[in-house]
């Protein structure tokens, strides 16, 4: 019975060295959505009085990216302008489409746009070019006026700040997790 017990352990330790490699890649992957949503956030910037931001405008039949450095050129709307800054749902596939074709000054690089209801018919407007990195905006639209929340940049470095972020989320759960077993054989007599 006993021999029963040593090959039981031996083939617990076998198991245990297949699984953990197993399980320390997949958390380490399984963490990036984690770690990029957190990252996103360090891209945030105040708007500095004087920078130029791109803002939407959506005509009829054709949108346009205006590059402004104070919304006072666009905003409020004037009655008899007819371009919006609020997209109506029915045209947001359309819209996002041509937002994705407008053309950039930099090669190479192509606009995203991120449209969010929110209440009181405003709608929460992300604006950025994708390249190298991301340099855009963040402002609240409502029929009449936009106003802007905050700016978005970061260079090509942001990948080194996901992985960053991830190694650090990793870690802590990893550490978490030893000292969880060991707690656990400390107190409970198993051993690991």
């Amino acid at each position: 019975m006993h021999v029963s017990d040593d090959g039981d352990t031996l083939r617990m330790r076998k198991v245990w060295w297949i699984v953990t490699p197993i399980l320390l890649v997949g958390s380490c992957a399984g963490l990036f959505p984690v770690s990029w949503h957190l990252s996103d956030q360090l891209v945030n910037r105040p708007i500095d009085a004087g920078t130029q931001f791109p803002v939407l405008l959506v005509w009829p039949n054709r949108i346009e990216i205006r590059q402004i450095a104070q919304t006072s050129v666009i905003s409020p709307r004037p009655a008899d302008a007819a371009y919006h800054f609020r997209i109506p749902s029915e045209r947001l596939a359309w819209v996002e489409g041509e937002v994705r074709r407008y053309p950039s000054r930099n090669p190479g690089a192509s606009w995203l746009l991120k449209v969010h209801d929110l209440e009181d018919g405003r709608q929460r407007v992300q604006l950025e070019l994708f390249g190298d990195g991301i340099r855009g905006v963040v402002y609240d639209a409502t029929d009449r006026e936009i106003v802007p929340v905050y700016s978005r940049l970061t260079g090509p470095g942001f990948a080194f700040t996901v992985l960053k972020v991830n190694v650090m989320l990793w870690s802590v759960l990893w550490l978490a997790i030893y000292i969880g077993l060991r707690a656990w054989k400390l107190f409970a007599g198993f051993r690991v």
